[in-house]
């Protein structure tokens, strides 16, 4: 009787396991949405970005836009159910190296988030110092968080057979990745806030920071949904559904 009861709760895991993983398909779907995007706006990129004079923005803007839809396609295969194996040496190397690609990329979108709230207040140098000092307290905290997660729980990678993904349990802190740079965000949200009622008329009058102003709220809105949803889904989500928070 036992027996039967343990098989019968297995199956029901199973069954929940394989929903999850076919939920989990719908980063396909915001992948292919992702390319949409960059075909779109593509002749705009070679007209404002590859002709414009190399900078460290424009490097790291091209690093993030075109790194980024490699790692989710490989992402797509290691965790969207469409592969009869994978080696553990590469369940466990991705594993890794998509963490580490991940938390870079994040970075990048942040540090230039706070370049633009720094060029909206004409760079003095106790904001530029301000901001710097800021990304990198949230940056090696949300690292030093990472690490401790990989590493406590690399021991829990391998493929799973049944599902075709590989498989890991997910670290209980690792939702804390998402606070540092939330905060960050507050921080270089409220700042753009500030500048936006000092400048007052002036900002009517010019197009430009007025766009530089709307794009920060718009940016805001909707990286504290996003960074809400992650929290969320890494607290109380099975290790199945991981792949949503991307």
């Amino acid at each position: 009787m036992s027996a039967t009861s343990h098989d019968t709760e297995l199956l029901i895991n199973m069954e929940k396991a394989i929903h999850d993983i076919r939920l989990s398909i719908t980063l396909g779907i915001g992948y292919a949405l992702l390319i949409y995007d960059h075909i779109l706006t593509f002749p705009e990129e070679v007209r404002f970005i590859w002709k414009a004079k190399k900078s460290p923005v424009v490097i790291m803007f091209l690093l993030n836009r075109y790194i980024t839809p490699i790692v989710l396609a490989i992402d797509i295969y290691d965790k969207g159910g469409i592969s009869t194996y994978m080696s553990h040496t590469f369940c466990l190397t991705w594993y890794f190296m998509e963490a580490m690609w991940y938390i870079t990329s994040f970075g990048i979108v942040h540090a230039l988030v706070a370049m633009r709230v720094m060029a909206i207040w004409g760079r003095p140098r106790w904001i530029v110092l301000l901001l710097s000092g800021l990304w990198l307290a949230y940056f090696c905290t949300s690292l030093g968080i990472l690490f401790a997660s990989l590493f406590t729980k690399a021991h829990t990678v391998h493929f799973e057979p049944l599902l075709k993904v590989c498989y890991l349990t997910i670290a209980p802190f690792l939702w804390g990745c998402w606070v540092p740079p939330l905060l960050l965000e507050i921080v270089l949200f409220g700042l753009s806030c500030v500048q936006a009622f000092q400048a007052g008329k002036f900002t009517a009058r010019t197009p430009i920071i007025r766009v530089l102003f709307r794009d920060g709220a718009l940016h805001f809105t909707v990286i504290l949904a996003c960074s809400v949803f992650n929290m969320i889904t890494w607290i109380v989500a099975p290790p199945t559904l991981i792949a949503l928070a991307k």
